[in-house]
């Protein structure tokens, strides 16, 4: 009786270990496919769009067009949040897209960071890079960048957009129209850089 209730004891016990690193397994799948396969940043700009909307800074907004300042001064936030639109705009990890970007990743000591880099696998896609610096130690995004090119009707214009964590934000444009004439602009908003 004594051998027969060890057996039970022993069965119970192998069969619930088979089946526990299955279950284990089948969560790590799922989890896979819910891992973002590329930096989020979009979600990061986010946060930091939210962040600057519910914090009370004076946003200042500069105008440049091929270098010369054209028009600056304090804007309210529904501006600030329709012109940082653009910046998360694009995310990579969206099913449509994951597969049509490539990331790497390496240690940058002259610009004391952690750098991302995503890139475009198809030249016909806005968003053609973005990269993104970490503080090597925390972690924390220092900046992101992002290289655009929109085909508009009358022209092509290649953009630059600049997150500087906290602090700034930048959209520099080359404008090239159809007709051979180019023109460069840039837009800042600064909330809370230093002096």
């Amino acid at each position: 009786m004594m051998r027969f209730l060890c057996f039970v004891c022993l069965t119970v016990i192998m069969a619930s270990c088979q089946t526990t690193p299955r279950k284990e397994e089948a969560s790590k799948d799922v989890s896979k496919d819910s891992v973002a396969r590329f930096y989020p940043f979009p979600q990061y700009l986010q946060d930091q769009i939210s962040y600057v909307d519910t914090t009370p800074f004076a946003i200042i907004r500069i105008v440049k067009t091929d270098g010369i300042t054209t028009d600056s001064g304090l804007v309210d936030k529904s501006v600030f949040r329709q012109a940082t639109m653009p910046f998360a705009a694009i995310d990579p990890n969206s099913n449509s897209l994951k597969d049509k970007y490539e990331e790497s990743s390496f240690q940058d000591l002259s610009l004391e960071a952690v750098t991302f880099m995503i890139v475009a696998k198809d030249t016909t896609l806005p968003l053609q890079e973005a990269t993104v610096l970490l503080h090597p130690e925390t972690k924390r995004v220092k900046r992101v960048m992002q290289r655009k090119v929109i085909d508009a009707a009358d022209s092509t214009i290649s953009q630059q957009l600049l997150w500087i964590h906290n602090q700034r934000c930048q959209i520099a444009e080359i404008i090239s129209k159809k007709d051979g004439t180019q023109y460069t602009r840039s837009i800042a908003y600064v909330w809370d850089a230093p002096l």
